[in-house]
């Protein structure tokens, strides 16, 4: 064998050793890169990414099994129905949380009008407590009841005078029961009975009343 041929039986030599030695890098790389996929797979929080949220730095470890979206984006994601269920709906009952039932509040009850109202009454030269009840719908014991007596009939005083309350007795005539009177008594004065004025008042069966009382005469 001359010199020529030996060259060239070692540079076949030195290929085939190169080839083996590549080929086995290439078994071990390809194995490598199998093993940390398999391993990233079953490790999905092994590669966190950072956010600030009010200047507080969050570590955030993505799933794949997940999807991450903007919230302004929400709107946009179509879940397909065979991913949806009905724990993915915010507020359905199979989603563990409680559902919350308005309570109804309870009607405001609407207040009734007083059955008296105060007006400015200036005292005439003429005037007396009992000739104020001829022109005005009081009564001596009622105007009595919020402090006013003869002593205040001073020509020229104003008086903050109580009287029956108009609207306490819608569409009937408002009355100041005075002293000593009955149903019976108002019933014959006004023209009517005294079985009228109690249905329209809701009084008892006795038709009792009292004295600076208010009742509607129909």
């Amino acid at each position: 064998m001359d010199r020529k041929q030996e060259q060239n039986l070692r540079m076949v030599f030195v290929l085939l050793v190169s080839a083996v030695l590549c080929g086995l890098a290439t078994f071990v790389a390809i194995v490598l890169v199998m093993d940390r996929t398999s391993t990233a797979a079953l490790s999905p929080t092994s590669s966190p990414f950072m956010i600030i949220v009010a200047d507080t730095p969050i570590a955030l470890y993505p799933d794949p099994n997940k999807i991450v979206v903007m919230a302004s984006e929400a709107d946009n994601l179509t879940v397909p129905e065979s991913e949806a269920t009905a724990s993915d709906i915010p507020g359905n009952p199979t989603d563990g949380q409680p559902t919350l039932t308005p309570t109804p509040l309870p009607p405001t009850p609407i207040p009734l009008p007083s059955q008296v109202i105060f007006i400015g009454y200036v005292v005439q030269p003429a005037d007396s407590l009992f000739r104020i009840t001829q022109i005005q719908n009081t009564s001596i014991a009622l105007m009595a009841l919020y402090g006013i007596s003869s002593d205040n009939m001073i020509v020229g005083n104003t008086l903050s005078l109580p009287v029956a309350n108009p609207a306490f007795c819608p569409g009937l005539l408002p009355y100041v029961v005075r002293d000593h009177e009955t149903v019976s008594t108002i019933a014959s004065r006004f023209g009517t009975t005294a079985e009228a004025i109690g249905a329209v008042n809701n009084l008892d069966a006795n038709y009792s009343i009292k004295t600076t009382q208010v009742i509607c005469i129909p």
